[in-house]
């Protein structure tokens, strides 16, 4: 069967959490940058401890990328449903004599979590290490067994209700995003003065490794609310493998966010993408404009929304579109609903072809995540020809969401080849 791959890495550490939302009727509190744990250091007491129980010593701050060569991934659904291949447990440990240690279940490359649980080791012996874990909130419980064939390889077993899965690992040293080296090349602070909306916006460019020694078109993906993490993102694309040009777009000065991307002001925002902004980036850079992915967070969500009925109007009238792939992540699809629908409604009634990929989720702790089913349950009823629509919903709060939708939506419309 078709290998599914889950990922383990040991320490002690725990992860914090953070809030902010444009969930009604709070105010909106924009995205805290994301702190990401530092690695720890193999201290020599820690390295004694290792020695001394036979334990391998070389997994603390490590990946164990785990393949699954027999059982069935249902097992492991039945429990944690949001389990797919690009997601990844992940445990912070260092030291071998701790026990009741937590772990988590990480999305891909986000250090963000999903499920919560407590693991223990029990007897470590030579090349082999067991470990017990207990989710969280659940009384399922379920056994590792990993038997070292080589310093950083070898086979695992787990049960699970009774029933085995089995497959190999693979041990590879964890490399956080902030400590990433970015390969591609970047510009930023560059200034676009608008004379349609009479304001000045900042943005930033990440361009891939490669693109000066060659001369062919680039997707491109753009951001919305770039002035929070526009490095981070640029290292998400990379990491995922990702050829394309990333821009983060800032939001405008005196609260132009929730003018640009709410009605009724968001039309003439997108006119300053078609006819100032877009323009601007296809004569500096070489871009594929069949492949153009808008991103947004909350009311940025919301802006994907209006960016979508926008093309789909445009197809409708056979002009170009702004944009072939959408991206939302917990989107404020509560304001002004009826708004939206109305729109919607006028243009989606048109079965013209609208081929593209669409890819939304939403939060289920302090988030949209109802709100967001909803939207996604109404486009599905419009039978939308050729759109691709993606839903999930994840375990974390609104700004949590961010990067494992983002990573998704990457990983959906750009898939590895």
């Amino acid at each position: 069967m078709r290998s599914k791959f889950l990922s383990i890495c040991f320490s002690y550490l725990l992860i914090g959490c953070f809030g902010g939302t444009d969930t009604k009727p709070e105010p909106i509190v924009e995205p805290e940058p994301i702190v990401k744990p530092e690695p720890i250091e193999e201290t020599d007491e820690v390295q004694e401890q290792a020695e001394a129980l036979k334990f391998p010593s070389n997994i603390s701050n490590h990946y164990i990328s785990m393949a699954l060569e027999t059982g069935d991934i249902n097992l492991l659904r039945n429990i944690m449903p949001d389990i797919e291949g690009n997601f990844r447990f992940r445990t912070l440990y260092s030291g071998a004599a701790r026990n009741s240690l937590h772990f988590y279940l990480q999305h891909d490359k986000y250090l963000g979590w999903q499920y919560e649980g407590e693991y223990s080791i029990q007897n470590p012996e030579d090349g082999v290490l067991e470990i017990e874990a207990h989710l969280t909130e659940s009384d399922v419980k379920f056994d590792i067994e990993m038997s070292y064939l080589e310093d950083n390889a070898g086979q695992w077993q787990m049960e699970i209700q009774q029933q085995v899965l089995s497959g190999t690992f693979e041990v590879a040293p964890t490399v956080p995003l902030t400590e990433y080296q970015l390969k591609g090349s970047t510009d930023t602070n560059i200034q676009i003065v608008s004379s349609l909306l009479n304001f000045t916006y900042q943005y930033h460019v990440y361009l891939p490794e490669g693109y000066q020694d060659n001369i062919k078109d680039y997707p491109l993906v753009i951001k919305t609310d770039g002035n929070y993490g526009f490095i981070e993102f640029s290292k998400q694309l990379e990491l995922n493998q990702t050829k394309a040009i990333f821009v983060a777009i800032e939001q405008g000065p005196d609260g132009r966010r929730e003018i640009d991307f709410r009605e009724p002001g968001v039309s003439a925002y997108l006119d300053f993408y078609e006819h100032e902004f877009l323009p601007e980036l296809q004569s500096l850079y070489r871009i594929d404009e069949e492949q153009r992915t808008l991103f947004g967070h909350s009311y940025g969500g919301l802006l994907v929304r209006s960016a979508m009925i926008r093309d789909k109007r445009s197809v409708n009238e056979q002009l170009p579109r702004l944009f072939r792939n959408y991206i939302a992540a917990d989107g404020a699809y509560w304001y002004q609903e009826g708004i939206y629908k109305e729109q919607e409604d006028e243009v989606y009634g048109n079965q013209i072809s609208f081929p593209g990929v669409f890819v939304l989720a939403g939060a289920n702790f302090q988030g949209l995540a109802p709100q967001v089913a909803d939207y996604k349950n109404a486009l599905l009823q419009r039978n939308i020809n050729d759109l691709s629509i993606f839903h999930e919903s994840y375990n974390m709060n609104h700004n949590q969401v961010i990067h494992p939708v983002f990573s998704k939506g990457i990983s959906l419309i750009f898939p590895r080849k």
